[in-house]
């Protein structure tokens, strides 16, 4: 009997582990497909799921989007004055022209490494924007991405970056400092007009 139990502990050792992950696996997708859902209810999306196109009540405050999109459209969130929060997965490639134009309760927003390009007018008008990391991965930031942003202080753009739009951080009126890398080659017309507060800017011989 003793050897028997020998036997039969790992087994149902083994069983439970096995038990234990699939649950684990379970309430995974159990919630990705909440995030899903109540997404669903507040965001519309492209016809294959992947690209949000926009919200179905504007006077939304915060909005998680689902691990399974990939780009945020145009005019997405335009003018969603009241939204503070949001929390963009780390799939995204592109951040569409006008997608975050106007949502001036908005104080921060986290890019992540996935994306490569800003749209224009992005973030223009969002002037409680206090702070705002562009990743490694981007190579372009829109004509007026970032325009009447008054709030922002600091940016800091990567070494990625090869072209800066026309007007892109115009009428940052509170940006006091940047730095643009060695590895842009243009800066569109009007790229820093307003600015009021710049006292410092370092641009590449490139």
């Amino acid at each position: 009997m003793k050897i028997r139990n020998l036997f039969i502990l790992p087994a149902i050792c083994c069983a439970l582990a096995l038990t234990l992950g699939a649950c684990g696996e379970e309430k995974k997708e159990d919630v990705k497909a909440e995030i899903k859902t109540q997404a669903e209810d507040i965001l519309n999306f492209s016809e294959d799921g992947k690209t949000v196109t926009g919200v179905k009540n504007r006077s939304i405050k915060s909005v998680v989007i689902p691990s399974g999109v990939t780009s945020i459209g145009n005019n997405a969130f335009l003018s969603c004055k009241n939204l503070t929060s949001i929390t963009i997965p780390d799939k995204i490639t592109s951040i569409g022209d006008r997608a975050f134009e106007g949502c001036s309760n908005l104080t921060s927003i986290t890019i992540p490494d996935s994306v490569t390009s800003i749209g224009d007018r992005a973030f223009e008008g969002c002037s409680n924007l206090t702070s705002i990391t562009i990743p490694g991965s981007v190579t372009s930031i829109g004509e007026w991405a970032f325009s009447g942003c008054e709030n922002l202080t600091s940016i800091t753009i990567p070494d990625s970056v090869t072209s800066i739009g026309d007007g892109a951080f115009s009428y940052c009126s509170s940006l006091k400092s940047i730095t643009i890398p060695d590895s842009v080659t243009s800066i569109g017309k009007w790229a820093f007009s307003g600015c009021k507060k710049l006292t410092s800017i370092t641009i590449p011989d490139s």
